[in-house]
């Protein structure tokens, strides 16, 4: 077999590993899933139980519930939209369920549930009340109750029951359920409609999270369809509007792709022309697009690898990469171009190996930093980041070199600009008053600005909510239930049971603080459900006070007849049926009035009781204290101590970044001068910015002070490279080219994400395109100052 050229074995490898990088990057991207979910930016420490509840909910069928609301000119208009909107979309493959009203089957579910073991919800508190609802007395009124009852339209339906039930016990439990099933809602033929009869209701749950992006804009699409289809039908007089997390994620995930999308291709297309203007070789520009291509596809295939999926911040942020994946080829490529080793291309890449790896080590140790935060947010961007910023040192350090000629020739532009900043950097040089000016002034920024930054720490800093949506949703809640559902409170248990318990025990606290003005009220399980200790509890109270022979006395007395409560009497002599439980509930019709109320939180149960209109929360806390594990939880409040609490931490871990990223730089050059100015630049930059955020009154954010983390990351490779130039000092004006340049397009790649719509994405790109401004500054003037005098 022939030989290959000698120009050929070196390039073929090379170019064999390129396509290779690109089959991984194409089945990548075909698996690619992209998340919206704010959860995702909660912690998810193994003790933080409330974050473990947040996001249990996110994940609840709770959260996979959509309410439609068809408005109309009137009431016959509304049932029947109502009724031709379900018929559409009740059989669509993401449909769950769907009830637009009470059917017969749930109707006989009801009964088939309840009614059996009716004498198991007679009281919440069987041993204090029944006593004297059992009495003579008790029973005496009772009596008079039913009597009273078989005047009312109810009788047909009491007649029929009376004889099993004379305590009334199962039209009681059907007012619970009624209350807890639809709210404030009426049912008119067979349809949920508000009190005006204006607006159909109709609720049905999705099959897929509602963060599910690719799963919900069809489904969301198909709603919409279907609706214009019925309006049409009804002369185009109906209005639909919806309270779902699906339709806001939805529009939350379209901006954040609009953004990335838009950023991408503006700061690509800008960094593509100032490349060819600098350098005037598609050659070149190819080459340093390697390493860009090669770390965004290590980023995506390992984080979805670990993650199943990537959060539309985090692709966001990585596609802000461009910028700083180019320091290293664009570092290569002047110096190759402008000082170019006479022994070659790969004899260039060792002589500045040594600033190359340091400077991405110190990136890396910044942004791997992160990984070690509680929030799974967080934590992603900052593998996405490690990876692809090692994907592209590597890339730099094997992949470029074979493409590289081996007798470059300079640009006259490009040498122009080496030369007149070599030129004022020897001019500053000469005059180190005039080098510490902007350090100075810099200085007296930090002193000013620090103290004038005011943080926010609200998750409304991580999105930008359509706030037409939000008043929507809102109003549709509103014509449904008054229930805060920002707002809850949770008992929590080892299995159902326990949490059952607990719950009951929750009711009696709940009404003492809406007694006492905390709360206006509540929607809870415990309309449904008892625990099965409360149910016996009943059952051991009803037996042992002779009923089967005081209760027909005593309605005999009201003009009953004493035989007619022969099945009462037999029910009470046979053996209880099995307590009602929430598996008795969870898959047949009755599954849709439990399940939103019963989360798994983590290895535990949570029960959920909603809130209406909390009005002294401190009060309400006050009133459920010594309930057993009982939480209240409000989202707001939760969100702004989570993120609060996680700055603090951050500002603590930055600290001690520090001074591991000083550790690697000082074991590099092992004296202190040259150690500082690769070190400092970063750190005054990154204050400097947080300055200048404090005096023009922007404020700031847990995302400001993570894109300032990446200042004092990635912002070191302009001092270091820097600091590489006193050992040969002919390689100064190639590395000045070389940071501006990387500046440039770092501002052009982080910096555009200031013009994102996206309020996490716009806190990201603010700080981190000021703080590597900065760097670029202080980078050369920290190296003259401090760095040493050699010529």
């Amino acid at each position: 077999m022939q030989a290959l050229p000698h120009g050929w074995r070196r390039v073929l490898p090379a170019t064999l590993a390129v396509l290779a990088i690109a089959l991984v990057g194409v089945v990548s991207a075909r698996r690619l899933r992209i998340g919206s979910e704010i959860t995702h930016f909660l912690p998810a420490d193994a003790d933080a139980r409330l974050a473990h509840v947040s996001r249990a909910i996110a994940q609840s069928e709770l959260a996979r519930t959509i309410i439609l609301a068809v408005d109309a000119p009137d009431a016959d208009a509304a049932v029947a939209a109502g009724r031709a909107l379900a018929e559409r979309i009740e059989h669509h493959p993401e449909v769950a369920w769907l009830r637009r009203g009470v059917d017969a089957q749930l109707e006989r579910a009801v009964h088939d549930g309840w009614f059996p073991r009716r004498l198991a919800f007679l009281s919440d508190h069987p041993e204090r009340d029944l006593s004297s609802r059992l009495s003579d007395e008790g029973l005496q009124r009772a009596a008079r109750d039913a009597r009273a009852r078989l005047a009312t339209p109810m009788a047909p339906f009491l007649g029929r029951i009376l004889g099993a039930d004379p305590l009334l016990s199962f039209p009681a439990v059907l007012e619970r359920l009624q209350g807890a099933q639809s709210g404030t809602l009426g049912v008119r033929d067979g349809q949920f409609v508000t009190d005006d009869g204006r607006h159909a209701v109709l609720f049905l749950a999705t099959r897929h999270s509602p963060f599910d992006g690719a799963v919900q804009r069809p489904f969301l699409a198909a709603v919409d369809a279907a609706f214009a289809a019925v309006n049409r039908a009804h002369g185009g007089r109906l209005r639909l509007r919806q309270s779902s997390v699906h339709h806001i994620a939805v529009e939350a995930e379209a901006q954040v792709r609009a953004d990335v999308d838009r950023i991408t291709l503006a700061s690509t297309l800008a960094i593509v022309a100032f490349f060819l203007l600098i350098h005037r070789s598609l050659r070149y520009l190819l080459i340093a697009s390697l390493p860009l291509g090669a770390g965004m596809v290590a980023a995506l295939a390992v984080c979805s690898r670990l993650f199943g999926s990537i959060h539309g911040l985090t692709l966001a942020f990585g596609a802000s990469l461009i910028g700083v994946c180019l320091d290293y080829p664009v570092y290569y490529i002047n110096h190759h171009t402008l000082e170019p080793d006479p022994a070659g291309a790969y004899a260039t890449l060792r002589r500045v190996w040594s600033g190359l790896r340091l400077g991405a080590f110190t990136t890396i140790g910044g942004l791997a930093g992160m990984a070690w935060t509680s929030f799974p947010g967080i934590r992603e961007i900052a593998v996405f980041s490690s990876v692809g910023v090692l994907g592209a040192l590597l890339t730099s350090r094997y992949l470029l070199w074979p493409f590289m000629p081996e007798h470059p020739r300079a640009v006259p532009m490009q040498r122009r600009l080496a030369d007149a900043l070599g030129r004022a950097y020897a001019a500053l040089r000469s005059s180190p008053r005039s080098a510490a000016v902007l350090p100075a002034l810099a200085l007296i920024v930090c002193a000013v600005g620090l103290r004038k930054v005011q943080w926010v720490d609200d998750a409304r800093a991580l999105s930008n909510l359509n706030a037409a949506m939000l008043r929507e949703d809102d109003a549709v809640r509103a014509l449904v239930s008054p229930v805060d559902t920002g707002r809850f409170v949770v008992a929590l248990g080892r299995d159902d049971e326990e949490a059952l318990r607990v719950n009951d025990a929750l009711v009696d606290r709940l009404e003492a603080a809406r007694v006492a003005g905390a709360l206006d009220g509540w929607r809870s399980l415990h309309a449904l459900l008892w625990s099965a200790d409360l149910q016996r509890r009943n059952l051991a109270v009803l037996r042992g006070a002779d009923l089967a022979q005081r209760l027909p006395v005593a309605f005999a007395r009201e003009g009953f007849r004493p035989g007619a409560f022969e099945a009462f009497r037999r029910d009470l002599a046979a053996p209880p049926p099995a307590p009602l439980s929430f598996d008795d509930l969870r898959d047949g019709p009755l599954a849709v009035l439990a399940r939103p109320f019963r989360i798994p939180v983590g290895e535990r149960v949570g029960v959920l009781t909603f809130l209406s209109n909390v009005r002294d929360a401190t009060a309400l806390r006050r009133h459920l204290a010594g309930a057993g594990d009982v939480h209240y939880f409000d989202q707001a409040e939760f969100l702004r101590e989570t993120y609060a609490r996680y700055r603090r931490r951050t500002l603590q871990l930055i600290g001690v970044g520090l001074l591991a990223v000083y550790a690697l730089i000082f074991a590099r050059y092992r004296r202190v001068g040259r150690s500082l100015a690769a070190f400092v630049p970063a750190v005054l930059a990154a204050a400097t910015t947080l300055a200048a955020l404090g005096i023009a009154g922007i404020e700031a954010n847990l995302l400001h002070l993570l894109g300032l983390l990446l200042v004092l990351s990635m912002g070191a490779d302009y001092a270091i490279f820097m600091a590489e130039t006193e050992e040969h000092p002919e390689m100064v004006p190639a590395t000045l080219l070389s940071i501006v340049l990387a500046c440039i397009a770092t501002v052009l790649s982080f910096g555009m994400l200031a013009i994102s719509a996206n309020p996490a994405l716009r806190a990201i790109g603010l700080s981190t395109g000021l703080g590597m401004f900065f760097s670029l500054l202080f980078a050369p003037l920290a190296n003259l100052l401090l760095g040493g005098r050699r010529r």
